[in-house]
């Protein structure tokens, strides 16, 4: 027996309706500067006896993410609903 798994990607601008184009664009576009910083930052943080400043500054960019997508975004439904 072969079990098969599905990887499916979905971008925001794919689940947003045409109204919520911006949010999609300012998603998109904290995304790409999180894949700049963030192996870049904590790295310089990082001091020879604590993590703390690392830690923290990965947690202040967690709670970034999650109210963007609260406040910015809402709730995601489908923008074109099968009938």
């Amino acid at each position: 027996m072969t079990a098969k798994a599905e990887l499916t990607y979905l971008r925001a601008g794919d689940a947003l309706p045409e109204s919520h184009k911006l949010a999609s664009d300012i998603i998109s576009f904290t995304g790409a500067r999180s894949r700049i910083v963030m192996p870049i930052a904590p790295g310089a943080l990082i001091d020879s006896k604590s993590f703390a400043p690392a830690r923290a500054f990965t947690a202040v960019l967690a709670a970034r993410g999650i109210c963007s997508y609260l406040f910015i975004v809402g709730c995601i439904s489908n923008a074109n609903p099968k009938r």
